[in-house]
């Protein structure tokens, strides 16, 4: 039957294909080879089908046994800096405690330089700790922060002020522009705060020879910015790839310092639902921006 109903009626039938006599042997030959070509393709299909299978299902298993590898380890980092930080904590007190008491004792300047220097040490040390603890806290969401309405400009007036408290010998070099609009951020105070401070010490390290510092809130589409310069070499190519990383060279030319301050910013920036950008000015310099959405 050669007509089109009879055609279509035998494709529906369930036929893989269809000729009419008088055929031709050649033709014939052919079709049934390439159905037979068809049916090993699909076969070994099939069989690489089910070991693609398998290869995903032990790629997943490996990747599961990796990232409980990963989690363990971070766990394990973290541990470390919380029982570090709080071990450093009631010696370096103690320390301090007595440094102080030996400063009020009679001294000649070179004993008095000495003491300050251990009280200097002592300090940074004890700023180390409260820090490690926070990004301990911050990583492993143990640390609520307490959100409220607060101007921008509020937190970077009282980010100066405890910068210059807890560096005394440090000149005025801060040059805050604040925003005449007053605008107000969402945030916790403390933390914010601790930002700026852990910016400005960052920043202060490599201000170039100006030892000049700006500072300023600015207002854009459903952002409020605060954008903290210094005047220095600006961030290294190194830094950049490692900027936000515990112990890597998140300051700007990791020189010194203990390369967690950019990190523990991110990680309080992430608190926030805001963000962290850093860039190099168009002549010198680091400027890094913490942004904050107002919708």
């Amino acid at each position: 039957k050669a007509d089109m109903d009879s055609i279509v009626k035998g494709f529906d039938s369930g036929g893989q294909d269809y000729i009419t006599k008088p055929f031709n042997s050649a033709e014939l030959l052919a079709r049934a080879n390439t159905h037979i070509l068809i049916k090993e393709q699909k076969i070994l299909l099939k069989e690489a089908n089910e070991n693609l299978e398998v290869k995903v299902e032990e790629r997943t298993e490996q990747l599961k046994q990796a990232n409980v590898l990963l989690e363990r380890l971070d766990k394990t980092k973290s541990d470390f800096l919380s029982i570090i930080s709080h071990e450093l904590r009631t010696p370096l007190n103690g320390l301090i405690g007595l440094t102080n008491l030996l400063y009020d004792t009679e001294m000649d300047d070179s004993q008095k330089e000495y003491i300050n220097h251990l009280k200097d040490v002592s300090t940074r040390l004890v700023r180390f700790s409260d820090m490690a603890i926070l990004i301990t806290s911050l990583k492993i969401n143990q640390y609520q922060p307490d959100f409220l309405a607060v101007s921008a400009n509020h937190l970077v007036e009282s980010g100066i002020a405890e910068f210059y408290k807890l560096n005394p010998s440090i000149d005025k070099i801060v040059e805050f522009e604040s925003n005449e609009n007053k605008p107000l951020i969402f945030a916790d105070s403390d933390l914010i705060r601790q930002c700026c401070i852990l910016l400005l010490e960052n920043a202060i390290k490599f201000a170039g020879g100006e030892r000049r510092i700006k500072i300023n809130v600015g207002i854009e589409a459903h952002t409020v910015s605060i954008s903290i310069e210094d005047f220095g070499p600006g961030f290294s190519e190194q830094a950049m790839l490692l900027l936000f990383e515990l112990f890597g060279a998140s300051d700007i030319l990791h020189v010194e310092g203990s390369g967690l301050s950019i990190a523990a910013v991110k990680l309080i920036m992430d608190a926030h639902g805001g963000q962290v950008k850093v860039s190099n000015g168009k002549d010198s310099g680091a400027i890094v921006k913490l942004i904050f959405n107002t919708h």
